[in-house]
Formats: structure tokens, sequence, C-alpha cells
């Protein structure tokens, strides 16, 4: 007994050591499993330049699928041929179709009408829900003010116009290119979880969205061409989306964007174009390259004129910014960016200046530079359409 009893110390201790062995073990599996995780999640997060947005392409497919209601709003009458709305005229029932307010809310997908009426109870109120290709549903909402607020969530970019005959107040949804001659499509690149370059503090994605909304303010101001923007404040939106929505309403892309090096001593201003040589399958362009080749039989004119003139829009611009900024010219190159290559419009992607460059980034950084850079983008737009002119 002695002797058993001299040796389980012993065992005890070994058996200790043999279990802080496996625990051991046991924790470097995990965090190894953890790191993984991480690591797979991160590239979750990268951008696919060759593939959609999940989001975008299951957006549709999950949303709540509702049978349409027409019949409980027999005074609001959508025709889905036209894509027109009609409100039956009666003696209790005017609309001043000159005091009609456009609230366009591109990013949510709506479109607001405000209409001063004499019955805002006419139409009644709730959900007319639609679903077709176009509309998801419509709002109605009274108010005791005069107006019915009618809110119409949809699917493609449209606009408004409102008339009417004899016998109708007609409300008619158009694409965008059937009201305005001359469409921009301006993209702050990066954004959300991407803030691109960072420098002294200093986030990309915030110097291009403030050279955005200078620009904006310019357009705005001339009434001459009008913009849209793939975002207009700090939120992600992949690359793919941001292309698909310039070919949805644009006759042109702009991408805005600020420069960074490891070397700090680079500087200037360069902008970058796409050019596929024909003969080069374009016409399924959601497809990875290497998967072109069945489909190359079928050329899309269309989309080679627009790489084309993309040389000739990323000259323009290139040749306004170093004028008016009085930076060093660094050239238009051809690259594959995703906005680029998935452009069926003519397409640009600026580079303002290098942010790496702590000069350069001081004075970029200043609202002066940025109303410059903004004059200078505007000016480079006018240039373009004059020279080439929207062909629809």
């Amino acid at each position: 007994m002695n002797r058993v009893q001299k040796h389980l110390p012993l065992t005890r201790r070994k058996l200790s050591i043999a279990e802080f062995i496996c625990i051991m073990l046991l924790i470097l599996s995990i965090l190894a499993g953890v790191s993984a995780m991480q690591s797979s999640a991160g590239m979750a997060h990268a951008p696919q330049p060759s593939l959609p947005c999940d989001a975008d392409i299951n957006e549709m497919e999950l949303e709540e699928v509702l049978e349409p209601n027409h019949g409980l709003f027999p005074d609001f009458r959508y025709d889905r041929e036209s894509m027109t709305f009609r409100i039956p005229k009666s003696d209790g029932f005017s609309l001043d179709i000159d005091e009609v307010e456009h609230n366009e809310l591109y990013h949510q997908r709506q479109y607001i009408l405000s209409l001063s009426v004499s019955d805002p109870l006419y139409l009644g109120y709730g959900n007319m829900i639609i679903n077709d290709d176009v509309f998801r549903s419509v709002t109605i909402a009274p108010s005791e003010y005069g107006y019915i607020k009618l809110t119409f969530n949809y699917r493609q970019i449209i606009v408004f116009d409102v008339s009417e005959d004899e016998y109708y107040y007609i409300i008619r949804a158009m694409h965008p290119r059937e009201r305005y001659s001359h469409i921009v499509v301006i993209d702050p690149g990066h954004g959300g979880h991407l803030p691109g370059a960072v420098h002294g503090g200093v986030r990309e994605s915030d110097l291009n969205l403030a050279v955005t909304r200078y620009l904006i303010e310019l357009i705005e101001k001339d009434g001459y061409i009008r913009a849209y923007t793939t975002r207009n404040s700090d939120v992600h939106v992949c690359l793919w989306s941001r292309a698909r929505f310039g070919n949805e309403v644009g006759d042109m892309f702009i991408s805005i964007h600020h420069n960074a090096s490891t070397n700090r001593n680079i500087h200037g201003t360069e902008a970058f174009y796409f050019h596929r040589p024909p003969g080069v399958c374009i016409t399924h362009i959601m497809e990875p390259d290497e998967y072109c080749d069945e489909y190359c039989h079928r050329v899309d004119d269309i989309a080679y004129a627009a790489f084309g003139h993309s040389r000739d829009l990323s000259d323009i611009m290139r040749q306004q910014m170093t004028d008016q900024l009085s930076t060093r010219d660094r050239g238009s190159h051809n690259r594959r960016f995703v906005v680029l290559r998935y452009s069926r419009i003519p397409a640009t992607l600026v580079e303002l200046g290098f942010m790496s460059n702590a000069a350069e980034l001081a004075r970029m950084r200043t609202g002066e530079f940025q109303r410059q850079a903004a004059q200078a983008l505007y000016d480079g737009l006018l240039e373009a359409f004059e020279l080439m002119p929207p062909s629809r």
C-alpha cells in the first residue's frame, strides 16, 4: 500500500500534464477556427469585382409577394401598359396640377407626389398593391391641410408628369431619359465600411462625397444636365450596382476618387477609362470573362461605341482638372475597374490627387479645392456633352 501511495502523486502528475496538453491543443484549435472564420468574413465583405451584389440579386426574390388590390381604390386607376394612373374628375373633387410637389427619393426607390386637392379623402387611404415590373405599391396618405401624398415604391427609376384632360387627372410615369436630354450619374467612390484611402485622419470616401455635393449644386443651379448619384451619404454601395445604376438611367458616368501611393512624393491628377477591343464578348456582361466565348458572335455595338467615347470623356475631364486645379497631369489610362468595364455608357474614373502626399492632401481637404474640382468636372461635362451628345 505504501508503494502504491508513493507512486500515486506521480501518476496524477502525468495525467495533469496530459490533460493540460490536450486543453492547450483544444484552445489552439478553437483559436485557429475563429481566425479562419474572421478571415472568411473579411473576404465576404471585400468587393467582388466580377459579380453583382447578393443583396441586389435577392432583394426582389426575398420580399413579401402581395396580391394586387386595385379594386379597393376605384377612383385611382392604374394602367400597366401605359404606366399611367388616372383620377376621374367629378363635381366633388378638384386637383390643382400647377401646385403638385415632386420629391424624388431614388436612393430609396421612392417618388412622392403631394397633390393639392379639394377633398383629401377622395382616393381613400392605405397601400395600393401593384407588384408588376415597375411598381411595388403606392401609399395613399390624405392630409387635413388639403393634400394627398402619394408615395410610389418602384423597382425601376422613374419620374412623373401630372396633367389633365376632359375626364381625368393623369399621373404618368416615365423613364428619366424621356424627360431629361442630358443625364450624368456621379459616383462618389467608396463609402460605409470601405472608406478607401485614409491619411492624416481623412477618409477618401468623405472627400469624394464632398466634391460630389459641390458638383451637384452646380448642375442643379444650371438645369441643363440632370444628375443622379450612386450614394448621397456614408453608405456602402457595391461596385456592380454603381455601374448598373449608371446604365439604367445615365448618358455618362463619372466616378470621383482621391489617390494614394506608398511613395509620398507622388502627386497629380489622372483619369481612367476602359476600352474592350471589338470581337471580345460583352453581350453577357454579368458573366465572368472566361465564360464569354460562346456568346462572342453577338456583338453589342452600343457598348463598343460607349467604350470608344470613354477615352474621350476621360481626356476631357483630366484636361479640365489639371488646367483649373494646376495639378500635375498624370495622363489617362486604360484599366479594368469594375465601374468602367461594366458600364455601357461613356464612363471615366477620376483621381483628383494623392492623399499620401502631405501637401496635396492639405489642399484637397479644403472647401476651396473641392469647389474648384467640382467646377472643373462640371465644365468637363458641358464639353463632353457638346462633343458627344446622347445617342438614345
